[in-house]
């Protein structure tokens, strides 16, 4: 009958001993599937913010390259005006200037037309009276 009790005690060890190492295997690996959770966790969540500040720089070296094509066509747009503004009053003051000399041409023409008809009808007017008053 001892030799039973020895056994049941001896076998209760080993039954318990087995049960607690299977809980130690258990409560380790719930452990570790813990940890590897939370450090999966944080990897993502430091890749997401990476990932996240990476994107931003992107996005602001995009934007601040679009400003500065933008701002480089309203520049130009605007010194192509300026530039054609200036060319349009340079070529009105020269054809101005042009006209004013074509025109200051003509009226000398035509005094000097003048002149030269008044110079030559005065001696004609006298030669016809000269003609039929003797």
């Amino acid at each position: 009958m001892l030799n039973v009790c020895v056994r049941f005690v001896v076998v209760a060890a080993v039954v318990a001993a087995v049960m607690a190492a299977v809980v130690a295997a258990v409560v380790a690996a719930a452990v570790a599937a813990v940890v590897a959770a939370v450090v999966a966790a944080v990897v993502a969540a430091v890749v997401a913010a990476v990932v996240a500040a990476v994107v931003a720089a992107v996005m602001a070296a995009v934007v601040a390259a679009v400003v500065a094509v933008v701002v480089a066509a309203v520049v130009a747009a605007v010194m192509a005006a300026v530039v054609a503004a200036v060319v349009a009053v340079v070529v009105a003051a020269v054809v101005a200037a042009v006209v004013a000399a074509v025109e200051a041409a003509v009226v000398a023409k035509a005094v000097v037309a003048a002149v030269v008809a008044e110079e030559t009808a005065i001696p004609k007017i006298m030669q016809y009276c000269w003609k039929y008053n003797n």
